[in-house]
Parts: C-alpha cells; sequence; structure tokens
C-alpha cells in the first residue's frame, strides 16, 4: 500500500508532490515553494473587519469564522444573549417545595402545610423536637367541649401496659400496646391515599379531627406511637405530599401522671405506676414479649428514629 503524506488545504505543495493525485497538487495555481511550513493557528480576536475573519480560497474553497452564541463579537461590540434553561418539575416535586417553604415562613403550620395548629402547643424538647405537645390543662378543656367550635372529633391515645390502663385512665382514652402495630394503624388510617394534596389556606374553618398521644410519662412510648402513624401516614400520600389523614396530632406533656395529678376527676379510676409492686409479674410478661422494651421505654431503631415529621 502506497502512503502519502497529509498536506493542507490552505497551503501549496512541495516540489515532491507535483505528481501527487492530491487535489491540491492537481489544481493548484499557486507558485511552489521549497519546503513544508505548517499555518499558523487561527488569533482570536484577530484579523476581524466587519466581524468576519479573511476569506481564504486556495483551490475554490472558502471558509468563514463561526461566530459563537454565547460570546460578545470583539469587533462589533454585538452580543447575543445565552439562551435561559428552566429545569422542569413535576406537579408533586412543585407541591413538596412550596411545602418547604411555608414551613420555613409560616410559624405553627401544620406538618400537611394547610393551616395553623387549632390548640396551644411548643415543641416537645429536645428529645422529639419534631413533635408537638399539649399541656394537661388543653387537653381539660379539649374534653370539657372548649374548643368544639373548631375541633369536629378527639381521640385520646394510650398506650401504656395494660394493667396501667386498667388502673386508671383518662375519660374516652382508648388503649393500644406494643405488639398491636397493625391492628392499630388499621383502626386509624384508611387504605386509600387522599386524591390531592391540600392548598394552603388561614381562612378555611372546617372543623379538625385530632389525635392526642400519651404514655405514663410521654417520653418514650408516647412519642413511639404518634412516630408510627406518622410515619405510615407518610407512605401512604407520599404521591400527593405534604396530604397527610392525620396532620393535627399532639402529644401530652408529662404524660398520664401529671393528667391525674391536676384533673383526677376526668380520669376513670387511679393512678398506676409501670413499677406497681402488684404487677410485677404483668410488667414482666410485657417486657418478655419483646426485646425492644425496657425499663417501660421502646428503642426506636431504623429510619423512625431519624423521622422529620
Amino acid at each position: 500500500p502506497m502512503f502519502r503524506r497529509a498536506l493542507s488545504m490552505f497551503s501549496a505543495p512541495s516540489p515532491s508532490c507535483l505528481d501527487s493525485d492530491s487535489p491540491v497538487s492537481r489544481n493548484s495555481l499557486v507558485e511552489l515553494k521549497a519546503g513544508f511550513k505548517r499555518p499558523d493557528p487561527p488569533q482570536v480576536g484577530g484579523g476581524c473587519q466587519g466581524g468576519k475573519k479573511r476569506r481564504v480560497t486556495p483551490g475554490g474553497l472558502m471558509c468563514e469564522r463561526s461566530i459563537s452564541l454565547q460570546e460578545n463579537n470583539p469587533c462589533t461590540g454585538a452580543s447575543r444573549k445565552k439562551p435561559s434553561f428552566v429545569r422542569s418539575h413535576s406537579e408533586n416535586e412543585l407541591s413538596i417545595m412550596k411545602s418547604c417553604q411555608l414551613k420555613e415562613e409560616v410559624e405553627d403550620i401544620l406538618p400537611d402545610s394547610s393551616r395553623l395548629y387549632v390548640l396551644p402547643t411548643f415543641a416537645s424538647g429536645s428529645k422529639h423536637p419534631s413533635l408537638r405537645s399539649i399541656n394537661c390543662g388543653t387537653l381539660a378543656d379539649l374534653i370539657m367541649g372548649r374548643h368544639k367550635n373548631n375541633v369536629e372529633s378527639f381521640r385520646i391515645v394510650d398506650v401504656r401496659y395494660k394493667f396501667e390502663y386498667d388502673g386508671g385512665h383518662i375519660r374516652g382514652a382508648e388503649n393500644w400496646q406494643h405488639g398491636e402495630d397493625d391492628q392499630f394503624l388499621s383502626a386509624f388510617l384508611p387504605s386509600a391515599p387522599l386524591p390531592a394534596p391540600p392548598q394552603y389556606c388561614l381562612e378555611n374553618t372546617e372543623k379538625r379531627n385530632i389525635l392526642i398521644f400519651h404514655c405514663e410519662f410521654s417520653s418514650q412510648r408516647g412519642p413511639d406511637f404518634y412516630m408510627k402513624l406518622r410515619e405510615r401516614d407518610r407512605q401512604l400520600n407520599k404521591d400527593v405530599y405534604p396530604g397527610l389523614h392525620y396532620p393535627e396530632c399532639y402529644l401530652l406533656h408529662l404524660g398520664y401522671k401529671e393528667f391525674f395529678k391536676n384533673f383526677p376527676d376526668l380520669c376513670t379510676g387511679n393512678y398506676t405506676e409501670m413499677i406497681d409492686p402488684r404487677h410485677e409479674n404483668d410488667l414482666r410478661k410485657m417486657r418478655a414479649k419483646s426485646k425492644s422494651w425496657s425499663g417501660g421505654t421502646v428503642a426506636r431503631t431504623g429510619r423512625m428514629g431519624r423521622l422529620h415529621l
């Protein structure tokens, strides 16, 4: 096979290429010079006349300088703006961004970003900063109907051991215990998600359906059930974020012990401590049901322990 040296289309061929079949050597009318010199690279901004590079026509070829859309023309001063591109977002992404913005800007807004909490609340402290708490006086007002203009219904969820609940509980409270997670979640949440995310509206006067969780001190078992429900609610309504079936949940500050101390007339029975020696066998049985229970507390594991509500 024959190999030929590649020649520039813009330079005259060397004498050794006179008999070549190259289109440059065959058609060139330029006087030949000895040797071969590579042409100088083009200079940015150099040799501009009227905004275009000088035309060169060896062998009938013509080249023009391309003008970038993203740079200014250094000769004429004319400029073309860089096209602006905006990322498209799905409807759910927009809903998430709007919800995050509202939570940053509006104090005491509900987790579904629809309106504000109806009851006076405060954060549950450093241990459970994402949970909203009410004091025993607010719960007493709720039981006595002082919030009936804003509250359609409320459920008090007592998650103490059964022997504690049987020994005394808040009037109207229902008892759920460890090991009844599936039944608990099925009793509160429907199987279908919400049809669409809620709209932010402070003027919304629709009455609420709220939940209040507590245990003996509301330090561990109560918050645990609170977060179990919120986590499942979030999973169920993940496509309509921040929609929730139960956006308004509360934790009873300091639990049943404090409520019974201040409002015994709103309780049924008395106050039975978890470590009551009369129920030592019952406590041993409850602890044996799961290694998660230790000293009346449940160790949260996995994502639930880091859940941001």
